[in-house]
């Protein structure tokens, strides 16, 4: 099956593949290996197409993830998190800090998945967000990325549920239908945070 990636974190594909165990890895490519067809990006290009070496490689990190890690819902969230649901995205910016952000509603949980805005795919929309403090938060969200561990600490100036409404308001307001996978960052009542190794369109 085609995926159409608008984002991929090298940084975890790099991180992950080399530990995933040899037996593991000869399984998990094979699984790919029969799913697998022309992986590309669903936008015009600011940059060369991503080799097709690193979408493998995710496809491949993604299929042991989910073989041998605790994946969730938002609903019910564990140590990663995936769905397919309508999100809207862009690269929220404020100063000279950005992120890429991708958020919106599966049933009545708020999602938001926090990336570097150097592992989006092809063009996004930038847009600024019209608070003076949330570049703080912003710098905190990048510290978050950078440990893409569970953080209960609260945002600079902001709770997290009101961080994530900042930045969803500075998004455009077209969601596309989109996959992801996630490591999940921070969880509480109807929120879940989380750091995406791949989003794609669907």
């Amino acid at each position: 099956m085609l995926k159409y990636y608008v984002y991929i974190s090298r940084t975890k594909v790099d991180m992950l593949y080399p530990q995933i165990p040899p037996d593991a890895l000869a399984a998990a490519e094979a699984e790919v290996k029969l799913s697998l067809g022309v992986i590309s990006t669903g936008f015009r290009k600011r940059r060369p197409e991503p080799s097709r070496e690193l979408a493998a490689r995710a496809s491949v990190v993604a299929a042991y993830i989910r073989k041998h890690e605790d994946v969730g819902t938002p609903q019910s969230p564990q140590a990663w998190s995936e769905a397919v649901t309508p999100l809207r995205w862009g690269v929220v910016h404020r100063y000279a800090s950005d992120i890429a952000l991708f958020a919106g509603q599966v049933g009545d949980v708020t999602v938001a998945l926090l990336g570097s805005s150097t592992s989006i795919l092809g063009t996004s929309s930038t847009t600024e967000a019209q608070h003076g403090l949330f570049y703080y938060t912003l710098e905190f969200f990048n510290t978050v990325l950078e440990r893409d561990a569970l953080v209960r600490q609260e945002p600079p100036y902001y709770t997290w549920p009101d961080a994530v409404e900042i930045g969803m308001g500075a998004l455009p307001q077209t969601p596309y239908n989109m996959e992801f996978l996630a490591r999940v960052v921070h969880t509480e009542n109807s929120l879940v945070i989380a750091s995406p190794l791949y989003v794609a369109l669907t």
